[in-house]
């Protein structure tokens, strides 16, 4: 909006710069009518001249001098107008791209999360958890099951073991029962034989 209100200004300045400097070329016109109109007719070999005082000449080109002067400072500080409002507007751009690229920053944070300072889209966020949510309850279900088969194995396991150790234990109740029993068999055959011996 400022932008349009320099461009409307700068306009303005142009169309009445213009309309001064016609202005004073129709005061020049003017001055030179009245010094044409102040001048006597000369005529010599029939051709007319003007005489013109040289007071009234003198008066004349001071004063077209002035309206060119006051026509140089016009243009001058039109044109020093001109670049000035050419520079507010060049500030006024680099000002609105600031703001844009603030504006489009700030559209990316609000439309986006910031993570160890990046900022990602809030879709491809919304992505990527449901990813690693995925992949995370994948590895669960694969544990769990891992963990069910080696329970049922080590629950196997122990049971073929209380087995076993049940077994070596009636195993070595037998033994030593056996061992015992050929241990008092060996001790009553001793005793026999001694009875034997001692009764030679």
């Amino acid at each position: 909006m400022k932008t349009k209100l320099f461009r409307f200004l700068l306009t303005l300045t142009l169309i009445f710069g213009s309309l001064y400097a016609h202005a004073s070329d129709s005061e020049i016109d003017s001055l030179c009518n009245s010094l044409f109109e102040s001048s006597n007719r000369y005529m010599e070999s029939g051709t007319e001249y003007r005489v013109v005082k040289r007071r009234v000449m003198d008066a004349h080109f001071t004063n077209i001098k002035g309206v060119d002067k006051r026509k140089t400072t016009l243009i001058d500080n039109s044109a020093k107008e001109i670049n000035d409002l050419k520079s507010q507007i060049e500030q006024q751009e680099n000002d609105f791209s600031e703001l844009n690229e603030k504006y489009i920053h700030a559209k990316k944070v609000s439309d986006g999360i910031e993570i160890f300072s990046m900022i990602i889209p809030k879709n491809q966020y919304n992505l990527m958890v449901w990813s690693l949510v995925t992949v995370l309850l994948a590895c669960i279900v694969v544990l769990l099951m891992m963990f069910k088969r080696n329970n049922q194995v080590t629950r196997h396991a122990k049971k073929e073991l209380s087995e076993k150790i049940e077994e070596f234990d009636a195993y070595r109740k037998r033994t030593l029962k056996r061992e015992q029993e050929v241990a008092s068999g060996y001790v009553r055959e001793i005793k026999k034989l001694k009875d034997k011996i001692g009764g030679l």
